[in-house]
């Protein structure tokens, strides 16, 4: 998941369009099994909830955070890309 300084600004642009601050954001992810404590270590893990694929290989994760700006939410974005494999939804 890599992120390139244009998207960043196009991402962000959508953000402010359509979201008034601070909201409500739900975050999709799904990570390798051999990665989740990395993706746990990027989240809260007391407002995560994880299902695990019927393979075991990985697991998907929900998490709710009330952001205060479009720039909070990139933030997480790019903290999430330094795992390797992980997939946002």
């Amino acid at each position: 998941m890599a992120f390139h300084a244009d998207k960043i600004e196009e991402f962000k642009a959508v953000l402010e369009r359509h979201h008034q601050w601070p909201c409500e954001y739900v975050f999709k992810f799904i990570v390798k099994h051999n990665e989740l404590e990395h993706a746990l270590s990027v989240f809260s893990k007391e407002q995560i909830s994880m299902k695990n694929s019927s393979n075991g290989k990985y697991t998907s994760l929900t998490w709710s955070k009330t952001a205060q700006s479009s720039d909070e939410i990139i933030a997480v974005y790019l903290r999430a890309s330094e795992i390797q494999g992980i997939i946002a939804i």
